[in-house]
C-alpha cells in the first residue's frame, strides 16, 4: 500500500498523464495531513482524466466522498467524480511508501514541540530619553539547547530588528502549548542574519532539536526535508519538500540551501530538518515568484556563530 501527501482539503488523487511536462516540486503536506488516500495501481490512466497541456491548463479528475443519509439513518459514503480546470505551476505528485509516510508524520509532530512563535515589540528613539514603539513583528525560532530551566533558541536577526533605527526590543515566545514567555536577546550576527535568544521555563513539554547529527553528513539531492514555522501568523505549520542543491543568492556571501518545502513570511528563523528531525538549516529567504524556491542558512554558518557566542551547545 502507498500513501500520498497532498495540499488539498479534499481527499483526492491526481494523475498526470504522459504528454505533459512533469514538474519539479512536491505538493506540500501542511497543517493536517492525516487523511489516507489509497492509490489503485491497476487504474487505467487513460480512463481517469483528460489533459490539455497548452498554457499548462489541466482538466483534473477529483474523487470526492460525499456523506449520504439513506433509510433508517444509515450513513454511507458515495464516490463522486468531479472534473476541475487546474493551473499547474511547479507541482508534482509524490508517491510515498507507508514506512516513509509514517516517519514523516512522526517527525512533523516532534519538530512542532521545538518550534516557537516569536513576537517582537520594536522601539525607536523618542523625544529626549524616551522611546517610541513603532511596530510589532512576528516570526519563528526553534529550541536547540537546554541548561537547567534556561532554553536557548535560534532565529533570524531580521525577525528581531526589521529596521536599522530600532534601539530597543521586547521579545515574547510561545511554544505549541501556547504559553507566553518573555525572552532575552543573548547575541546576534547581523551580517549572517542570525540571533540567539533564551527564556526561562520549568515546563517539560519542549523538544530539543539535534543540531549535531548532520554536522559531517552532506545533504543528498532529492532528500526529504521538513520546514516548521509560523507563516503569516499560522502557528507551528509544517511543510515538506526536497533538497535541491547549494546556491549563491544576491547579498549573501556564502552558498545557501536551496529546497522546495513551502515557506512564507513568518517562517523566517524556523528550522529546516531532515526526515529524522535533525537540523540542517534555518529558513531565511524565499523567491517572490514561487512558493517552492526557498533558501536556508546552512549548518556551517550556524556553527561558526554559536562557536563565537556560546561555550557549549
Amino acid at each position: 500500500m502507498k500513501k500520498i501527501l497532498s495540499i488539498g482539503l479534499l481527499m483526492v488523487t491526481v494523475f498526470i498523464l504522459s504528454g505533459c511536462q512533469e514538474v519539479d516540486n512536491f505538493l506540500s503536506w501542511v497543517q493536517n495531513p492525516t487523511q489516507e488516500i489509497i492509490n489503485n495501481d491497476d487504474t487505467d490512466e487513460n480512463d481517469t482524466c483528460n489533459l490539455e497541456c497548452e498554457n499548462e491548463i489541466i482538466i483534473e479528475e477529483k474523487i470526492i466522498y460525499e456523506e449520504i443519509i439513506i433509510y433508517e439513518e444509515v450513513i454511507v459514503y458515495e464516490e463522486k467524480i468531479v472534473y476541475e480546470e487546474v493551473i499547474v505551476y511547479e507541482e508534482k505528485i509524490v508517491y510515498i511508501d507507508e514506512g516513509v509516510f509514517d516517519k514523516l508524520i512522526e517527525t512533523r509532530d516532534a519538530i512542532r514541540y521545538a518550534n516557537l512563535f516569536v513576537e517582537v515589540d520594536q522601539y525607536k528613539k523618542g523625544i529626549g530619553n524616551s522611546t517610541t514603539k513603532v511596530g510589532t513583528s512576528t516570526g519563528s525560532a526553534f529550541i536547540f539547547y537546554q541548561d537547567g530551566n534556561t532554553f536557548y533558541a535560534l532565529t533570524n536577526y531580521h525577525v528581531l530588528f526589521f529596521d536599522y533605527d530600532i534601539i530597543k526590543i521586547d521579545i515574547r515566545v510561545s511554544p505549541l502549548s501556547n504559553e507566553v514567555y518573555e525572552a532575552t536577546l543573548v547575541a546576534y550576527d547581523k551580517d549572517n542574519d542570525l540571533a540567539l535568544i533564551s527564556f526561562e521555563s520549568t515546563s517539560t513539554a519542549f523538544n530539543i532539536l539535534d543540531i549535531h547529527a548532520r554536522k559531517d553528513i552532506n545533504l543528498a539531492s532529492g532528500e526529504f526535508l521538513l520546514a516548521v514555522g509560523n507563516p503569516k501568523g499560522v502557528r507551528h505549520m509544517v511543510t515538506f519538500g526536497e533538497y535541491i542543491d547549494m546556491r549563491t543568492i544576491a547579498n549573501v556571501t556564502y552558498p545557501v540551501i536551496y529546497h522546495s518545502a513551502i515557506i512564507h513570511s513568518g517562517n523566517s528563523g524556523g528550522a529546516l530538518v531532515d526526515i529524522n528531525g535533525n537540523l540542517v538549516g534555518i529558513n531565511t529567504w524565499s523567491a517572490q515568484d514561487s512558493d517552492v524556491r526557498n533558501f536556508a542558512i546552512p549548518l556551517s554558518i550556524i556553527y561558526a556563530f554559536l562557536d563565537e557566542v556560546m561555550i557549549e551547545y
